[in-house]
């Protein structure tokens, strides 16, 4: 079952999708580099000069519990594979974030690094987990066939 929290996040990115087709042309979303920053600019109001301060803050609410749930993972993988507390783990993984998004002051060092980490992700996923998972086949069957017992599962 699907929670409410990710429904409404899916839904709240699908509309600004929407939005902003409707908005800009294919070129213009080719040059623009902050295409959502660039749509709260449009709105403006007699009382508040910087309408994007608040779609900056608004932001965050979908952006927070994405965060939380990476960093919460960080942590846990942290306390199962090195034997540390998760509370270290922790600390450990928020650093390592902060020293990431320091080192990356730039647009260009932040899309060179987006595609180094989709490339690895790319190869994770479609290489070194079914190799794996064959792998683990493999030893299975052998380890079964030299102790003597059936294959079947």
């Amino acid at each position: 079952m699907v929670s409410t929290r990710s429904f409404l996040t899916t839904f709240n990115y699908l509309v600004i999708m929407i939005v902003s087709l409707a908005f800009y042309s294919e070129e213009q979303l080719n040059k623009t580099i902050w295409a959502t920053l660039t749509l709260f600019k449009v709105v403006q109001l007699p009382f508040l000069e910087r309408f994007e301060y608040v779609g900056i803050s608004l932001w965050m609410f979908l952006i927070a519990p994405n965060i939380g749930v990476l960093l919460w993972a960080a942590s846990r993988c942290g306390k199962e594979v090195f034997k540390m507390s998760q509370r270290k783990a922790l600390i450990i993984a928020i650093i390592i974030t902060g020293a990431v998004c320091l080192m990356l002051p730039s647009r260009e060092e932040i899309k060179m690094y987006n595609n180094i980490i989709g490339d690895v992700g790319f190869y994770f996923i479609y290489v070194y987990i079914p190799f794996l998972t064959v792998l683990q086949t493999l030893v299975l069957k052998l380890r079964r066939k030299s102790h003597g017992q059936s294959t079947s599962l």
